[in-house]
Order: structure tokens, then sequence, then C-alpha cells
């Protein structure tokens, strides 16, 4: 079965490209979600502006798609396009909720920088993820694009996390036990590799400790937690995509 994942930006004809190519069983058009957090009011009003101009979009690429699509074969999905993380976690969420040999595409040619990110960062933990772009026909030349946009300096820039790892390691087994145990009984910050240990079930010997000491270095070259000296022991917490991540398996639990 073939998934694909598009968000509706202004590029409705490139989208459509997209679907003819990829042919997917199943489409997921992702629509602005609404504001759920303090915005300015400049970026309240831009925000609302693509809420109303992505369902509309969305709305006439189904009508469009309704001579060869069922209505349950199409759906629409809110994502906050501009927050990575989020992105991240839903994208996520929705891959593994189909079977592994499912394939999965992500259209990234209507959407914003932060969902790019998070759907390269997905492909790289998931195999049956596979990133689609369809480039313009006639791109614009420089002279056509605003001075507004030239001279924008920005926001603050944002370190995107990039790990790349095998998933299925972290679906089952102990390193899954370890990601949701320090959301669920630690708040995202585990005291003491000692509280981790027992408060994964295993007692507190020399051996153990070693297999633990092994098991969290290797979440911490994924990216996964972070370990931090204070005194004589060492915390262990979750990073954003730690914490991102775990929230999805515990979920799936």
């Amino acid at each position: 079965m073939k998934i694909l994942i598009t968000p509706i930006g202004a590029y409705v004809g490139r989208v459509m490209k997209g679907i003819a190519t990829i042919k997917p069983d199943i489409i997921y058009l992702c629509i602005e979600k609404p504001a759920e957090k303090e915005l300015s009011d400049y970026h309240r009003n831009l925000r609302k502006k693509w809420v109303n101009t992505t369902r509309a979009y969305s709305k006439n690429l189904i009508k469009k798609l309704s001579v060869l699509y069922g209505k349950e074969n199409i759906r629409n999905i809110e994502i906050d396009i501009e927050d990575y993380l989020s992105t991240f976690q839903e994208l996520l969420k929705l891959s593994l909720s189909f079977k592994s040999d499912t394939e999965i595409y992500i259209d990234t040619t209507s959407t914003t920088h932060p969902f790019r990110m998070a759907s390269m960062n997905l492909s790289i933990f998931l195999k049956n993820v596979k990133i689609i772009y369809t480039p313009a026909s006639r791109p614009k030349p420089p002279e056509s694009y605003g001075k507004e946009i030239v001279k924008d300096p920005g926001m603050e820039p944002k370190i995107i996390p990039s790990p790349k790892i095998d998933f299925s390691e972290l679906q089952t087994g102990i390193l899954k036990d370890i990601l949701v145990t320090i959301n669920s009984k630690f708040k995202g910050k585990a005291p003491s590799v000692t509280d981790l240990l027992l408060e994964l079930g295993l007692t507190n010997e020399k051996g153990n400790m070693i297999k633990i000491s092994k098991l969290l270095g290797k979440l911490e070259r994924y990216g996964c937690i972070d370990t931090k000296k204070e005194g004589r022991i060492k915390t262990v917490n979750l990073t954003l995509i730690g914490s991102s991540i775990s929230e999805v398996l515990k979920n799936l639990s």
C-alpha cells in the first residue's frame, strides 16, 4: 500500500503532479493548525490567513480528486507546519500507525522549512518513508521577489537536531523502556542512573550498572538523551527529540 502525506500551500499544481506520479492508495492533506500558543498580532493574523487558505485549497483539491478517489481515501490532518518538533511527532505517530512494509511518501513541495526538516529526519528514522519534491517548471528570477522578502532579517535561528538511527531499535525492548520511563516516571529528567535502574525493575548491581551505562551511551549518541554529572551523581535528561519520540512510544504502549 502507498500513502502520500502532502501539505497544502500555494503550489497546488505541483502538489497535483506529485499525486499523479506516486498514485497513492490514501492521501493525507496537511492543513494549517489553528494557533494554540501566544503569538504576536502579526503572526496570529498570518496563521489565521493560512488556516483559511489551506482549507480552501484542500477543499478544491479534494473536489478535483473525487473522480479518482473516494472520500475515505482522502483525509485532512491538522499540523503546525511552523513547529519542527510537533510536526516531527505528528508525522512519526501517523507513520507508525501503518505496517512497516507500507510505502510512505511525504511531499515537501508546498510547505515550510520546519516541515521539510522534520520530514527529512523522519526518513532517517524510518526506512519506509521517502521524501518527494516537485520543482517549479518556471522558477522566479531574483528580481521577481519583493523587497520585503529580500530584506526580512528573520526571527531567532533554531538548531534542528538530525539523528541517524534505525528506529526499530527504539520501538521495542529496553531502549524503549528507558525513554518511556524517563518520560512517564521522571517527567523528562531521571535524578540518577540508580533511580532509573530501579524504576526499570533491575537490581543495583555492578553488571546491571555496566549494562545500562552502555544503553544510555547509545541513546546519547542517537540524540535522545543527555547526561550530566552533578557531584557524584549522573542525571539523565530527555532531549527535545527524545521527549517527542518517547511521547509517541508511550501512547503506543
